[in-house]
């Protein structure tokens, strides 16, 4: 594993999905992209995101096979869940690798592909080395999960995202089942019209649905992201949106409080805070096999009889 330890860069990123769709970094949200090789096989990847997030992975890697130009070995790593094998081409100046997700029990991953193009930069400075047995340790359990083993799963699931701009919504003015400046206007909350955008959001085993995303910084200063989608009836949609509220949370340095929800058949809320001050929120709610949520940051927007009354009714139109 020595011979092969080093600083990394991306010179190409990708991930192939299950249908041949293919995501870069740009489609994922990500800026750049660095792996770190340590000589203990502790393998550690850090992706920036389009908003200066820098996103950390960091798995173990035993069974290592190095012949000549060709390697391999497994690699555990938590946000997985399961062994995976990375497969190593030796290239001038770097290496070539790619993933394959083929555990059929992993919903979010099976069928995706992994492939990166790496030029080496320098050596690693072991004083940054991780212990690859505790990470080991972490990537357990394996999968299928428990209810309580995939929350904490998903705790630490980023996710392959992609977003792409969309044809227009509803018409502005008439009441539609997205949270859109209308409705912010009906809590008090004046934004310019047009201020928001539909988009579609697609994601590995997971189907593109459409979201409306606004941002304003007048006097109502917001930034809100509602989300439609069928529900799939299994414990995993549900991890997957609690790992979203939490990397909200986390990415911003909020503080969470977790309340129950008063909405649909099924709803859960986030109160995000930060030093004691009010941040926003995140509310998620499931009525008649359909999915609502919403995350929204402004100080001025507070969870009240009000907008959970219009939350309500916009529930209700998508059942009608």
């Amino acid at each position: 594993m020595a011979d092969l330890s080093g600083r990394y860069v991306y010179e190409e990123y990708s991930v192939t999905l299950p249908d041949g769709t293919v995501l870069d970094l740009a489609a994922l949200g990500l800026r750049d992209a660095k792996l770190s090789i340590y000589p203990n096989g502790a393998i550690v990847t850090r992706m920036t995101s389009d908003s200066g997030e820098e996103i950390v992975s960091q798995c173990s890697s035993s069974d290592w096979r190095i012949s000549g130009a060709d390697a391999f070995w497994t690699e555990d790593c938590p946000e997985v869940g399961y062994p995976i094998r990375r497969e190593i081409d030796r290239i001038p100046d770097g290496l070539s690798y790619s993933i394959r997700f083929d555990d059929p029990r992993d919903r979010m991953r099976y069928g995706s592909v992994d492939h990166g193009v790496l030029r080496r930069v320098g050596d690693v400075d072991n004083r940054g080395a991780v212990d690859s047995g505790a990470l080991a340790a972490q990537a357990r359990p394996r999968i299928p999960l428990s209810d309580e083993e995939a929350r904490e799963v998903g705790e630490r699931i980023r996710g392959q995202i992609r977003v792409t701009p969309a044809g227009d919504g509803p018409d502005r003015g008439h009441a539609g089942p997205f949270f859109d400046e209308t409705a912010l206007a009906r809590l008090g909350c004046a934004v310019p019209p047009g201020s928001g955008r539909y988009k579609d959001v697609a994601a590995p085993g997971v189907s593109e649905v459409r979201v409306f995303m606004l941002r304003s910084r007048g006097d109502c200063t917001i930034d809100l992201f509602n989300l439609i989608q069928p529900t799939v009836g299994e414990f995993g949609q549900w991890a997957g949106l609690r790992a979203q509220a939490s990397g909200e949370a986390r990415a911003r340095g909020f503080e969470t409080e977790t309340r129950e929800g008063r909405l649909g058949n099924h709803s859960e809320l986030r109160i995000f805070s930060k030093n004691g001050a009010y941040k926003g929120f995140w509310y998620a709610i499931e009525s008649d096999g359909v999915l609502y949520v919403i995350r929204v940051l402004s100080a001025q927007i507070r969870v009240s009889p009000e907008l959970e009354d219009l939350l309500r009714e916009k529930v209700a139109l998508i059942s009608e």
